[in-house]
């Protein structure tokens, strides 16, 4: 289904050091908080966005894939600056490449340029650092240590660099995965994959398969095309059921918690969430890709309430 969505996509401050202590959220309490975003190209708007990340300052990084950019928000969604422009110099992106975005424990923002075939690597003000050829880069994540995780979507593996692009390892081959999109990592190191064959597979830093979970369905536990990934403070794991339409979310071993999300463009509701990212004062934010706008949960005086609308289906990548 992944291998037709590249045509498909073509129609288409620092609050105080209160931010940098991990608050521990209830997954059972999160509660549709507020929005941003548009269609368009300005600052703030998003051209069918993508992946998302939130560092330690509360800072939100989006890839603004149509718009060649990486967008950076306070964590309410106020403009702060763009890294990236379109074109294939360094720093620069060429249409539909940044796929996925993450920031590393000095602040450091890496970034998935999948059309580019590339990692790219900029300070937190944009400026550009480095950047290394990684064939099909889709997801990234940067452990506690500073190693990169990349997926490597058409191979079908992980490939693991230290921070200046070093390779380290790679695993995950021999048909261990199908198609992989989302990677995360939780506080305790492990690392946590999405994939189109509809199970979240957990693995140690070094690549020894742990647990695996989730089966073809709307019901609880059950995905259709799983995609993004994200740990809170507690090792929750947080995943965009993308087809479904909704946030699935469950505890590190894979037991069902909660849901958020319906099918619809009101508050709380999504058309293909992608990109997902948890702050450490526990907020969620989810990437609502066709909608053109991130959403944001948080904890809330009552258990979130949910229902299924049936699947959008799209063929996607």
């Amino acid at each position: 289904m992944l291998k037709q969505l590249r045509s498909a996509c073509l129609l288409m401050s620092c609050a105080g050091l209160a931010l940098l202590l991990p608050v521990r959220v209830s997954a059972q309490s999160l509660v549709y908080l507020s929005q941003w975003g548009s269609f368009g190209s300005a600052p703030g708007q998003f051209y069918y966005p993508r992946g998302i990340a939130v560092d330690a300052l509360g800072n939100v990084y989006v890839a603004d894939s149509g718009n060649s950019r990486i967008q950076k928000f306070t964590g309410d969604g106020v403009f702060i600056s763009q890294l990236g422009t379109e074109g294939t110099g360094d720093g620069q992106f060429p249409f539909n490449g940044p796929r996925a975005v993450a920031v590393g424990p000095t602040g450091d923002v890496f970034v998935a340029d999948f059309a580019g075939g590339l990692i790219q690597k900029f300070t937190s003000v944009g400026a550009f650092l480095s950047k290394w050829t990684m064939p099909n880069p889709y997801g990234v994540a940067v452990g506690v240590s500073g190693e990169v995780y990349v997926v490597d979507l058409n191979n079908a593996q992980i490939q693991v660099f230290t921070s200046d692009g070093t390779p380290l390892s790679t695993w995950g081959g021999g048909g261990q995965f199908y198609l992989p999109l989302g990677v995360a990592i939780d506080p305790s190191g492990f690392v946590y994959i999405t994939d189109e064959n509809n199970h979240i597979q957990k693995f140690t830093s070094t690549g020894s398969f742990l647990a695996q979970w989730g089966t073809t369905g709307a019901g609880n536990g059950q995905f259709n095309i799983p995609y993004g990934v994200a740990s809170d403070a507690a090792g929750n794991i947080y995943v965009t059921d993308m087809n479904n339409n909704r946030v699935e979310i469950f505890s590190s071993g894979g037991a069902y918690l909660g849901q958020l999300g319906s099918t619809g463009s009101g508050n709380g509701q999504f058309s293909l969430p992608v990109g997902i990212a948890v702050s450490n004062n526990g907020k969620v934010y989810v990437v609502d890709h066709l909608n053109n706008r991130v959403q944001v949960f948080g904890s809330g005086p009552t258990p979130v309430r949910t229902q299924s609308f049936g699947a959008l289906k799209a063929k996607y990548r």
